[in-house]
């Protein structure tokens, strides 16, 4: 845990990180851990997706999903007096999701997309090609994306299956 007070602002952040991210993924999954971490706030078995982004939007904050090589979690910002809600928002979410299943299949289809967009830029498709030799036989190859092939294979049981081996303790 690490605390860093100033008190010029009324607002909190926190962040859960979590190890995961393409580390944990192989050529077979790539990608699943940023459909899981996407997947964290679309519903919980006390929230629905609606509610969760109503309560955060109401309150003012922002509650965000991130995934990448080495990591994923869930992060908050919030004013300081809201924290105690937020916090609440931010466990239930890392211990309750439920990944709904039109929620899987809308969110690949983001993820989908956003594959294809960075596929469009040049730089993208070199920084492709240099990972691949620099990285060769190592998990840092991959983008944390994942590849079209593999997304459009990931359904709610391998994201369910994923999180639960990664949401234990000692992670």
């Amino acid at each position: 845990l690490i605390v860093r007070e100033d008190h010029r602002l009324p607002f909190v952040y926190c962040c859960v990180a979590l190890a995961g991210g393409v580390l944990t993924e192989d050529d077979a999954n790539n990608g699943i851990t940023k459909l899981m971490s996407d997947l964290l706030v679309k519903g919980t078995r006390t929230r629905s997706q609606e509610q969760i982004a109503l309560e955060v939007e109401s309150l003012g904050g922002q509650v965000m999903p991130y995934s990448g090589f080495n990591s994923f979690g869930i992060q908050f910002r919030c004013l300081s007096r809201d924290a105690s809600r937020f916090t609440e928002i931010l466990a239930d979410c890392l211990m309750n999701s439920t990944f709904p299943d039109g929620e899987v299949a809308k969110q690949r289809t983001i993820q989908l997309a956003a594959i294809d967009e960075e596929h469009e830029r040049p730089i993208f498709v070199a920084q492709e090609a240099l990972r691949e030799l620099l990285f060769a036989g190592h998990p840092y190859r991959r983008h944390p994306l994942g590849r079209t092939a593999t997304v459009e294979k990931l359904d709610r049981a391998a994201v369910a299956s994923h999180f639960k081996k990664h949401l234990v303790a000692g992670n």
